[in-house]
């Protein structure tokens, strides 16, 4: 598999999952290393990289 993330249930309970699923919750840290890894990590499908500029990051380090 290629730039896709699989999980192994049926559509009938995706689809429960995705009525019952209010959205993204608020995060609650605003400092600390849970913050500086979220204002510095890169996108999942670009291979999460960690580092200064990592939310503008144009390059895909997972086909490396």
């Amino acid at each position: 598999m290629k730039g896709e993330i699989s999980v192994a249930i049926s559509d009938e309970e995706m689809a429960a999952r995705k009525a019952g699923w209010s959205g993204p919750r608020d995060t609650i840290y605003a400092s600390g290393a849970l913050w500086k890894y979220a204002q510095q990590v890169g996108a999942t499908y670009k291979g999460a990289v960690t580092h200064p500029g990592g939310a503008a990051e144009k390059h895909v380090y997972a086909d490396l």
